[in-house]
C-alpha cells in the first residue's frame, strides 16, 4: 500500500438531512474497527477453538483531534453531544474508501494552550450499520 497525507482525511456531520458538512481542522484522526467473536466450540471439535461465522457484534469508533472550522460546527457537535443524539457522520479516506452511518458522540473535550489555540478532541462510536465505499481510480 502506498503512503498517504494523514491530513487528507476528512470527518463530515450530517446537517439531519442529506448534507454533510467538515467538521473542522483535523491534526490527528484515527478509525478503530472490532468485531466480537462468538466461541462455539464442543467436544466434536477435535481440541480446535471454533468460531461462529459472521456472528458477534461489530463496532467502529472514530476519534479526532484538531480545530473547528467555524462557530456552525462546534456548536453542532456540542449540541449532539449534550442531547446525546445519534446523526450520520462521514469519514472520508482518501483512495481507501469512505465510512458513513450513525454515530453518537461519546467524548467531548476543549483544550487550550497559553499560547495557541482553542483545539477540541472528539470520539464517535457507531450507533447501527455503517457502509464502507471503496475509492474508485
Amino acid at each position: 500500500m502506498a503512503l498517504y497525507r494523514g491530513n487528507d482525511m476528512l470527518l463530515s456531520v450530517s446537517d439531519g438531512g442529506s448534507e454533510f458538512s467538515i467538521v473542522g481542522g483535523l491534526r490527528v484522526r484515527r478509525a478503530v474497527f472490532n468485531s466480537a467473536a462468538v466461541d462455539v466450540t464442543s467436544a466434536d471439535s477435535e481440541g480446535w477453538r471454533e468460531l461462529l461465522s459472521c456472528g458477534g457484534l461489530r463496532q467502529t469508533t472514530v476519534s479526532g483531534q484538531g480545530l473547528f472550522v467555524g462557530d456552525a460546527a462546534a456548536n453542532r457537535v456540542r449540541t449532539l453531544f449534550f442531547e446525546a443524539r445519534q446523526t450520520s457522520w462521514r469519514l472520508t479516506m482518501p483512495t481507501i474508501g469512505e465510512l458513513s452511518g450513525p454515530f453518537q458522540v461519546s467524548g467531548f473535550e476543549y483544550s487550550g494552550d497559553t499560547r495557541g489555540e482553542i483545539a477540541f478532541s472528539l470520539t464517535l462510536q457507531s450507533a447501527g450499520m455503517l457502509t464502507f465505499t471503496e475509492a474508485s481510480g
